[in-house]
Formats: C-alpha cells, structure tokens, sequence
C-alpha cells in the first residue's frame, strides 16, 4: 500500500474520529490497538464503526503482526475433530510455540456442518483451507471467512501456497498438482479467478547435460506439504526422475520466474536404497529449512 493512499486513509479516519468528539491522533490508537491481545481486538470492533473498520484493515493486520505481543511469536494452529455429527465436531485452537499453557479456543470457519476441514496453509495470519470440495480463506483474527472460486484438486497430490505480493498489493494462492502430468496455477485475490501457469521448471541432467523438466517430489504425507512462501517466492522439492539430486524450486510470486536454491552436493544427494523419509522443506521466520 502506497504512502498516499495510507494518508489518504488516515485523513479521512481523523476525520471521522473528530466528528465523534474523539481527537486521538489516529496513528496513536492504531499503536495502542496493535499491541492488545486478540480476544480484546475482537470485543472492541463492537466499540464504533470506525473502530470495527480500522482493526478490518489489511494494512493493521500487517502491523499487528509485527508489533502485538499476543501474534509477535509464531503461533500453532491445531484442528481437532471429535466423533459426533454437530456443526462444531471440529474445533480449532491457537497456541504459542513457547508455552503450551496459552491455549484459546477460535471459533470455527463456518457455522453449518462440514463434513471435513483440511487446512492446506497459511501466511500473515490467513489460513487457506477446505471444507469439503470448497475452499476458504479465514482469517482468524477477524472471523472472516471468504470463498474461494472453484478448482479442482485431491488431497493426496495437490499442494498449496499462500504469499503476499508486494508488488501489486495482494494476495496470491499457487496450486501444483502433481497428478500424471503435473499442473500449476495461480489466483491472484484481486482478480478472483485462477490462471495456469503453462512453463514449468528445468534443470541440467547432471548424467546427460541435456535440460529435463524438474518434477515436485512427491509426498508420503496426507494431505500434501504447504509450498513454502519465503521472501517473495514459492518454494518446493524438484526431481529430474533419474539418478543425481533433489533440487530446491523457487517461483518468484511477482514476476513468476523460476529458480533454484543451491545446496550442498551432500545434502541434494540421492540415496539408494531410498531413506524411509523423502527430503522435505519448511518456512521459519524468514528462513528455508531443508532437512
């Protein structure tokens, strides 16, 4: 977002706030309201209409992230399913990585029955994830729950990325099936519609010397590992399907170009016979770990 367009958004707030009798600069009520725990954030979005609009804001929830005492640590999003057929037969909780006693309690996504949620990932706060055949994208903080447009996918060989595209103010969802022939596509939220993405990426045959095709590394796990979104760009496990090395894939979100993350010959190396666990990679505080 633009420093016009936030000043412009300022104005008109301080405005609005000076109509009501309340002369609190508005950059200091944005400062007191990121630092506050998120059930608090919740019960005063009942206090005005201002207030509900300011804590909505996407540009607050990114400065909440960074600055609120309550999301400033990484936080662990737990799905837990229970055996009867009520519409709350899955919950979700929140809890800090460094003290289990921190546990809450988040209210579902939706508020009829779903048969199943899978969530798929997450960035900044959002979770994207699937009730039944449809997916979401929920923002816990705010309760918000918004449908996505339709594609097809399996759990078994679809794998999902959510990222943040600073280019272009927005949010993008990358998709890659690896089903026979694997597939790529691409939603950008402010288009609301997917896109294929029809080049896929190459690497030189270590054997041959000729480019083959990298193919994601299928996974042994149910449902598929999130791509990992780390600065600006999708990240996964490529395979030239012969004899060599792993490849760590990288698509950069905005201007979707491929590329490759180096790695030590010892690490890439493939094995054989194949380990009990494939190589996998996780995203950590602006970090790719690859394990």
């Amino acid at each position: 977002m633009s420093a016009k367009v936030l000043k412009r958004k300022h104005f008109q707030i301080e405005n609005r706030m000076e109509a009501t009798g309340i002369h609190l600069p508005e950059q200091i009520v944005e400062e007191i309201l990121s630092r506050l725990p998120l059930r608090s954030l919740l019960r005063f979005k009942c206090v005005s209409k201002i207030w509900e609009a300011l804590i909505s804001d996407p540009y607050f929830h990114k400065m909440m992230m960074h600055q609120s005492p309550d999301s400033n640590s990484q936080k662990l999003l737990i799905r837990k399913m229970f055996g009867d057929t009520a519409p709350s037969r899955f919950k979700f909780y929140s809890s800090s990585l460094s003290t289990f006693e921190d546990v809450q309690q988040l209210d579902p996504p939706l508020t009829h029955y779903v048969g199943r949620y899978h969530i798929f990932s997450s960035f900044n706060g959002l979770v994207l994830l699937a009730a039944d055949t449809q997916l979401f994208l929920w923002n816990p903080l705010t309760r918000e729950t918004v449908l996505l447009p339709y594609t097809e996918y399996n759990i078994i060989y679809t794998s999902f990325g959510l990222g943040y595209d600073d280019a272009t103010d927005g949010y993008k969802i990358l998709k890659l099936n690896m089903r026979l022939k694997h597939s790529m596509e691409i939603l950008t939220l402010k288009t609301g519609f997917w896109r294929e993405i029809c080049n896929h990426p190459t690497a030189v045959c270590p054997r041959t010397g000729y480019e083959m095709e990298l193919f994601p590394l299928p996974s042994k796990h149910i449902p598929m590992e999130p791509l990992v979104y780390v600065h600006g760009a999708f990240h996964w496990i490529g395979d030239l399907m012969v004899p060599g090395k792993f490849y760590v894939v990288s698509f950069s979100i905005s201007n979707e170009v491929y590329g490759d993350v180096p790695l030590l010959d010892e690490m890439g190396k493939k094995k054989f016979p194949p380990p009990r666990f494939w190589p996998f990679i996780i995203g950590w505080n602006a970090m790719l770990l690859y394990h």
